[in-house]
């Protein structure tokens, strides 16, 4: 399994059925993206509280994950679920 630190990448919300940008969430923090042999690829962030972004995290989007550097597409994510942590 590959884990990386998500330092130099972005992460855009984009409507799954078009692809057009939403948003981009530059407040998100503590992004971390595995992957694994025959396993879905796994993307963790943390989005805070008062993020007015946030609604656009839904099921009709998607959140792609970029790398900052050369602007490519690493992967294409769908929300599985939200913890709210205070």
């Amino acid at each position: 399994m590959v884990v990386e630190k998500a330092a130099s990448y972005v992460l855009e919300i984009h409507q799954a059925s078009t692809g057009n940008l939403i948003s981009i969430l530059n407040q998100a923090y503590r992004i971390n993206y595995s992957r694994a042999i025959n396993e879905p690829a796994l993307l963790n962030f943390n989005l805070p509280a008062d993020d007015g972004k946030k609604s656009d995290l839904n099921l009709a989007n998607e959140i792609w994950l970029r790398d900052y550097r050369t602007g490519t597409v690493l992967q294409k994510f769908r929300l599985d679920k939200v913890k709210d942590i205070r």
